[in-house]
């Protein structure tokens, strides 16, 4: 195996370690470590640096950027420096600033990971498990920037539009990036909205994701033949979108409505606030100026449906509620909270020495008296082999968590496959809807035809409607109806001339 293939590799500046003049080196991060090679076909590394211990205590390293003004004095440097045993320094520099974000998004997220940090070029799943939140709930950076903005700033001319301090924002990024929860009340506003746009635009993917781009712009396309009036094609593409990713979506949008609200005084209108968030909600990657120019009014005009009409488009979501509660707890929820509670009330009538004794009596004492053993069980009893053989006692810490997590887990599914049913069931109702209203379209173009047949007007391209056409369902008839259907608007004129001709003739008479 070669030096690449990792989560990030490629070639740094290098000074510390055993030598401390500066080396251009291959570096690649795998699992816990950073390795770097004289050369990327290279099999054995020159050096490793540990960046995460596992379950050990504390950090194993810290990772910061370096200002050019301070040593070593560098474009584009960060630092790492590690943490007990034998400690050590390694600068590191890159060639752009996109490379040094790219470098440090990613050890972040091996290094601050245990804290809930490295969220900037992660998606939302994976932070939201890094952060123990479960269905419903948002990433700590997106509910205090939107929390803040909420109470202090939706009047604030230009909200999201204007930039903020770069200084600022990039100290905020970090700050969240390393773990950390810095104070955004001294913060100002912009700083704050630009934060969080850096948040969404750095995500691995956009937050409608890259795999249903084109359904979206369809949906959006029948929704522009709709006359702007049906939305439907759009809200059945919502239950598709990864559950964390969708309660991200409308956590935003209900926010963006109520700047929207406020446009009267923070110009943000409607139109101006999709402009912003448009890419970051979804944008296919592409660079090409065609592509662009095609999409992106599409693309603009999804965002501001979804923001408009974000009860409706979300109205079928399962809420945080029921998420949470839609399975109710059974004698296997190994709540260990609840069984203290239960110790204190089994044992709360007693004066506290002698509860204190039955305490340790009911948690120490829990094989059965010898006299209801089995002889084997005795001898295994009296050997030793019968302590052997008893479970293992849990971990450290309990079940309680893990045993919390599955159930959550568990009733978020339980409220999607719910939330599906009900999809599947209006989808259904509107195919049937939509049926209807194509036969008695065929149906009225059938009358058109013949009544245009009787006055005597030439069809160009056209073919004669069969008795029946519309009960029909093989693919000729299919075909037959489509070619009827795509001509209507040149039938409508045909038959406009015709009423003329006819009225002419009964002049003429």
């Amino acid at each position: 195996m070669d030096a690449t293939g990792g989560l990030i590799d490629g070639w740094l500046t290098k000074q510390g370690g055993r030598h401390k003049s500066w080396k251009k080196r291959y570096f690649t991060i795998r699992g816990h470590q950073m390795l770097y090679f004289r050369e990327p076909k290279d099999i054995k590394p020159l050096g490793v640096i540990t960046l995460h211990r596992g379950s050990q205590d504390g950090l194993a390293c810290e990772v910061r950027i370096v200002p050019e003004s301070q040593h070593p004095r560098k474009p584009y440097c960060f630092e790492i420096k590690t943490n007990g045993g034998e400690q050590r320094t390694y600068y590191c520099h890159t060639t752009s600033t996109k490379d040094l974000e790219r470098w440090l998004n990613v050890l972040h997220q091996v290094v601050y990971a245990s804290r809930g940090g490295g969220m900037f070029g992660t998606s939302v799943t994976d932070q939201l498990h890094r952060e123990h939140r479960m269905y419903g709930e948002v990433p700590t950076l997106v509910s205090d920037c939107v929390e803040l903005l909420q109470e202090h700033a939706l009047e604030e001319v230009g909200l999201f539009r204007l930039a903020g301090s770069s200084a600022r924002i990039r100290e905020l990024k970090y700050a969240y990036a390393t773990g950390a929860r810095p104070d955004l009340d001294e913060a100002d506003a912009h700083s704050i909205a630009s934060l969080l746009k850096l948040y969404l635009r750095e995500l691995p993917e956009p937050l409608m994701t890259a795999s249903l781009h084109s359904n979206f712009l369809n949906a959006v396309q029948f929704y522009k033949l709709s006359d702007y009036k049906d939305a439907s094609s759009i809200q059945r593409l919502i239950p598709e979108l990864p559950p964390h990713n969708a309660c991200l979506l409308r956590y935003l949008c209900r926010f963006l409505a109520e700047v929207v609200s406020h446009s009267d005084v923070n110009k943000m209108t409607l139109a101006n606030v999709a402009t912003v968030f448009a890419p970051n909600f979804l944008s296919s990657g592409s660079a090409s100026s065609h592509v662009l120019m095609e999409e992106t009014p599409l693309v603009h005009r999804l965002t501001m449906v979804l923001i408009d009409q974000h009860e409706e488009m979300f109205a079928t979501m399962p809420s945080v509620d029921d998420g949470q509660t839609s399975t109710p707890a059974s004698d296997t929820d190994l709540d260990l909270d609840d069984y203290d509670e239960d110790e204190d009330e089994m044992y709360g009538f007693l004066d506290p020495p002698a509860a204190a004794s039955l305490t340790r009596r009911a948690t120490t004492d829990t094989t059965p008296a010898s006299p209801r053993l089995s002889g084997l069980q005795n001898r295994r009893r009296q050997t030793g082999e019968f302590d052997a053989l008893q479970p293992a006692a849990p971990p450290e810490g309990g079940l309680q968590g893990p045993v919390r997590a599955l159930q959550e887990q568990l009733r978020a599914e339980q409220a999607r496959a719910a939330y599906l049913q009900r999809l599947l069931y209006q989808s259904r109702d509107a195919l049937q809807q939509e049926r209807e209203i194509r036969i008695e379209a065929e149906r009225n173009m059938q009358t058109m035809v013949l009544q245009l047949r009787s006055m005597g007007v030439v069809l160009p391209n056209m073919m004669e409607p069969d008795a029946g056409l519309v009960e029909e369902d093989t693919p000729k008839a299919k075909a037959r109806r489509s070619m009827m259907l795509e001509d209507s608007d040149e039938l409508i004129d045909l038959m406009a001339i015709g009423k003329l001709k006819m009225k002419a003739k009964e002049n003429g008479q």
